[in-house]
């Protein structure tokens, strides 16, 4: 039997235990120094780090932020110059806009003046030759200069003839010193009788059309039928070459978009007698000014019809107007066949009448402002010829929405 552990055995035990532990305390307590220290110097160098990088982000911040305001005010500056560049170029935009209004008034009102040169050399001519001055108007002593009676209008003429010497002897014969008194009207002759609009103003076909004397401004002689058909005929006879024509009834368009605009329509049946004297023409088929006068006239060939081919071997009219005859692809597509005759499209024309060559409906339309003529007062002057310098600053002859003034 093994020998008992005496007490004396267990306390020493117990003192070896005890010193091992206090040693094993000591070396921990100098190991956790030891760590404790490395690990607050290594907080203590991360701190410093986060704060050094932490003030680093703030001046990067600070910076950014400068950066972005001064991008937000370039761009605020850039939108105001974009809102000035805008109203620049809507003002130049507008600016271009009325100088091409003002040169295409320019344009209009340059061939409303040939126009009226032109009417104004036959009106001259016709008086010359119809009514001719006599000698105690000449050298009267209250008649009005020459001069003067060249610039007035023709109402203000009237007035200052009407308010001449009242004591001149009675004529025995008062048809004689008292011809019909003559009208002027302008007369519009159409390709075809079935042409259902006029052409618009300054379009190739309307361009061609006064290149060759279809729109003309005439002046008739008197009230009755036969002045106005010998006007006609004599003043269209390049074109109508003996050929019977008749008006036609011009009758406002109705519908909602057309509304206002001049419709082209054959005289019926029962007008066509021959009768076209002023008060036949006001009824049925003129188009009439404000003051209810015969503003303008349609006419076209009763039989027949003009074409492009035979309008582009026809005389000159008007100059200047050539380049409207260059080949146009909608209008002479159908005239090419007749290219190589060598007629000046008599008899025996087979192209299709220029009226029949219209675009879209809404596309060559002339308004009435765009093909109304007023016609002068109906009172006339005979004036002798005298070389004119410059126009007649009063006049007022009226050619689509232009007037010479």
């Amino acid at each position: 039997m093994a020998d008992a552990p005496t007490p004396n055995t267990n306390k020493s035990e117990i003192d070896i235990v005890k010193q091992q532990i206090q040693t094993l305390e000591g070396r921990l307590h100098s190991d956790d120094r030891g760590r404790i220290s490395d690990i607050i110097n290594r907080i203590s160098a991360l701190e410093e780090s986060v704060d050094k990088n932490k003030e680093e982000a703030d001046i990067e911040l600070k910076s950014s932020y400068r950066n972005a305001a001064a991008a937000w005010a370039l761009v605020a500056q850039l939108q105001q110059q974009m809102k000035n560049m805008e109203h620049v170029l809507e003002s130049q935009s507008e600016q271009m806009a009325r100088t091409t209004r003002e040169v295409e008034d320019l344009r209009n009102r340059q061939l409303e003046l040939l126009d009226s040169d032109e009417v104004l050399e036959e009106r001259i001519e016709k008086l010359e030759s119809t009514e001719p001055l006599s000698p105690t108007r000449e050298c009267g002593p209250t008649s009005t200069p020459l001069n003067l009676l060249h610039v007035l209008p023709t109402a203000t003429v009237a007035s200052v003839r009407s308010s001449g010497p009242s004591h001149a002897p009675p004529t025995t014969q008062p048809t004689a010193a008292e011809p019909p008194r003559s009208w002027t009207v302008h007369v519009s002759l159409m390709p075809s009788k079935d042409t259902p609009f006029p052409f618009e103003k300054d379009t190739t076909s309307y361009k061609r059309c006064l290149s060759r004397g279809l729109h003309r401004m005439l002046a008739v002689e008197g009230n009755d039928a036969q002045s106005f058909t010998d006007a006609v005929s004599r003043a269209f006879e390049p074109l109508l070459r003996g050929r019977s024509w008749v008006p036609l009834q011009a009758k406002l368009c109705d519908a909602e978009r057309l509304q206002g605009l001049p419709m082209l329509r054959p005289l019926e049946p029962r007008f066509l007698q021959g009768n076209y004297d002023q008060a036949f023409l006001k009824q049925h088929c003129a188009v009439l000014d404000a003051g209810g006068r015969i503003d303008s006239l349609y006419i076209a060939m009763e039989h027949d019809s003009l074409s492009w081919n035979f309008l582009r071997r026809s005389l000159v009219y008007m100059h200047g107007l050539e380049p409207a005859w260059a080949h146009d692809t909608m209008l002479d597509k159908k005239d090419e066949q007749d290219a190589s005759r060598d007629h000046m499209g008599d008899e025996g024309d087979e192209s299709p009448p220029a009226g029949n060559i219209v675009r879209a409906l809404t596309g060559l339309k002339r308004r009435m402002s765009d093909i109304s003529c007023s016609s002068l007062d109906d009172t006339e002057l005979a004036v002798a010829k005298m070389p004119r310098t410059c126009k007649s600053s009063p006049l007022e002859i009226r050619r689509g929405v232009e007037t010479a003034r």
